[in-house]
């Protein structure tokens, strides 16, 4: 590539870049959900989130990865439980829902289709 003057910029500039392509989507995502859910609500989220629990935070446990043991299904049925107990599903999110399909598989961790 060099002889065709094609440089790559370096490994640490590629995560630096990545790094602020996340925290962008994230801001984006964020300011979707406010515009979306009442603050009240935020609030209340929030506290509820942010509870310790045995092991961590409800949000660290809210974030593990799922597993593909029958217990892990079990835990993933607790999750979204928790989460229906909060209403997070009385709300449509569209902001959320209106990435493209293999732009939200790709940010779910799942491998790309080519």
């Amino acid at each position: 590539m060099y002889d065709r003057r094609i440089l790559l910029p370096a490994n640490r500039t590629l995560v630096e870049l990545a790094r602020a392509a996340h925290a962008a989507a994230e801001e984006q995502l964020l300011i979707g959900v406010r515009r979306e859910v009442a603050n009240e609500v935020l609030v209340r989220w929030e506290r509820e989130i942010f509870t310790a629990r045995a092991g961590g935070s409800i949000l660290e446990w809210l974030q593990q990865p799922p597993a593909a043991r029958v217990k892990d299904l079990r835990q993933q049925v607790e999750r979204i439980d928790y989460l229906k107990a909060l209403g997070v599903h009385r709300h449509q999110l569209a902001s959320i829902r209106s990435l493209p399909a293999k732009e939200s598989e790709a940010t779910a961790g799942s491998p790309r289709e080519r």
